[in-house]
């Protein structure tokens, strides 16, 4: 629903599809355009969502918490690392 809604996302398929609808095409060509991504999009959060709250994946996910937060800190370590290098 978040990216339904967002109006970023919006504008940014605006963009990315616009170069692909030509100002003749018919009602059909245009809805297949618009509802491609959509429902890609849908599909994906969709499938996320289901294996993200699988009990099995959570406990798994749990039991390696602090293995991940540390992972993530490294990463970002590392990233905020690179920009002060890079800048």
């Amino acid at each position: 629903m978040i990216s339904l809604l967002s109006p970023k996302i919006a504008l940014f398929f605006i963009a990315l599809f616009s170069q692909f609808v030509s100002v003749g095409e018919s009602w059909s060509a245009k809805f297949l355009i618009v509802a491609t991504p959509l429902i890609v999009d849908g599909l994906w959060y969709t499938l996320i969502t289901f294996l993200l709250s699988s009990p099995l994946l959570i406990e798994k996910i749990r039991s390696k918490a602090q293995l991940i937060d540390r992972l993530s800190g490294v990463v970002l370590i590392l990233l905020a690392v690179r920009v002060l290098i890079t800048v």
